[in-house]
């Protein structure tokens, strides 16, 4: 068995990495830059508008010269 103060120095570093990883790591980036605010006007009472908006990525994977199959 481990003596306390191993054990108590384990603990602390545990904290000490947890601390500076959570602190660091973010889940999802800021993607306030990509959001459309549309403007809604007075003036447009009593109609009913339908606004699409596509924020599609295409990859194109065409390759033209020979490939091994």
């Amino acid at each position: 068995m481990p003596p306390h103060s191993l054990i108590i120095k384990i603990m602390l570093l545990q904290y000490v990495f947890h601390f500076i990883f959570f602190n660091v790591v973010h889940a999802q980036y800021d993607n306030d830059a990509l959001k459309e605010i549309i403007p809604v006007d007075t003036s447009d009472a009593g109609w009913v508008k339908l606004r699409l908006s596509n924020d599609n990525f295409l990859k194109n994977n065409e390759y033209f010269n020979k490939q091994m199959t």
